[in-house]
């Protein structure tokens, strides 16, 4: 049996039931969209009440309080990190960890520096005095370089220092 043609009418009113359904389906999307976003806002904003409350706290007390991964919360926090919504304030050792974790306060104040350290809680110097002693080794390098003469034996003696 041969396929017949659409009409003009037909087309039309299949492509304004096209068109309907992708508009339902955008503000199912808009509606999915708003509700996660205002979980999402839900969510920092408890991160910075709990912080807050404990007068500062680390990723790991945050997960543990809000009973969520330490992944999810680091996420958290490092958006209201970069909000400048919270700052840290200290680095503590934790167990289980090799490096210091930040301890986080609410409000907008300059960063504690990490100083590097060794698991035995000595301090290693930090990069710019490391690179301070490394430019002071190689100023006294070059001093004694200028000065050093090769030990010559005696009787080698008149082939470094010709009479003229």
């Amino acid at each position: 049996m041969p396929t017949r043609r659409m009409t003009d009418e037909e087309r039309k009113a299949k492509y304004l039931a096209r068109v309907a359904k992708n508009a339902e389906t955008k503000k199912a999307q808009m509606a999915r969209n708003r509700a996660m976003f205002e979980a999402c806002q839900a969510n920092l904003q408890k991160v910075m009440e709990i912080i807050e409350e404990r007068q500062g706290a680390t990723r790991d007390e945050v997960a543990k309080v809000m009973d969520r991964s330490s992944n999810t919360v680091k996420q958290w926090i490092a958006r209201l990190f970069t909000e400048q919504k919270i700052y840290i304030v200290d680095y503590i050792w934790q167990d289980g960890r090799r490096t210091r974790m930040p301890v986080y306060r609410v409000g907008n104040k300059p960063n504690a520096p990490m100083e590097k350290s060794r698991e035995d809680g000595s301090l290693v110097r930090t990069m710019d005095e490391e690179a301070m002693a490394q430019a002071e080794v190689w100023r006294r390098h070059e001093k004694w370089l200028k000065e050093w003469r090769p030990h010559v034996d005696p009787a080698a003696a008149w082939m470094m220092n010709p009479v003229a």
